[in-house]
């Protein structure tokens, strides 16, 4: 799959509207911020080439910000 290539800033945003959009837990992880992608040397094993910084959130939202990172890892590359 070949990933669009955004900012970071980009990429937050996209992560925020998931997160913003999402009805999981009864909406409860909808205050959570989205985390900040970090830029990596390279890639990682699944050709991304960001990682994301620490969740600060409540724990019970934990699992739900998570896949929504995973997602945006599978759609978007950090633009240089």
């Amino acid at each position: 799959m070949v990933r669009e290539m955004k900012k970071a800033k980009e990429i937050c945003k996209e992560m925020q509207l998931m997160i913003d959009a999402s009805t999981a837990l009864d909406g409860a992880c909808r205050e959570c911020r989205a985390p900040r992608p970090i830029p990596l040397q390279g890639t990682d094993e699944n050709g991304c080439n960001w990682t994301p910084s620490a969740y600060r959130g409540p724990p019970e939202c934990t699992d739900v910000i998570a896949a929504i990172v995973r997602s945006a890892m599978e759609r978007f590359n950090l633009r240089p």
